[in-house]
């Protein structure tokens, strides 16, 4: 199977594509590639040739999902914390 080499996303030493769930829900998912022919990458291994990935825009939806982490790891200081200026 061969996906288009804008669908692949390299994070560090992972290979993702991001699966399209419907109603606007993405899922990442680690794949692994195989060599790239032309402008478009051969899949090894990771997804099914039924399932629709994403073909565009996989920076920034990697970017939306690293803020929403970064979000739900803020813990706010526990009153009474001293704030203090540089």
């Amino acid at each position: 199977m061969v996906i288009p080499a804008s669908a692949a996303f390299h994070s560090g030493t992972k290979n993702l594509v991001f699966i399209y769930r419907g109603e606007g829900n993405i899922e990442p998912r680690e794949v692994e590639l195989g060599p790239q022919v032309g402008h478009e990458f051969v899949v090894t291994r990771g997804i099914k040739a039924e399932e629709e990935i994403v073909t565009s825009a996989n920076f920034l939806i990697d970017s939306e999902a690293q803020l929403q982490a970064a979000a739900g790891a803020f813990v706010p200081p526990p009153p009474g914390a001293v704030r203090l200026h540089p």
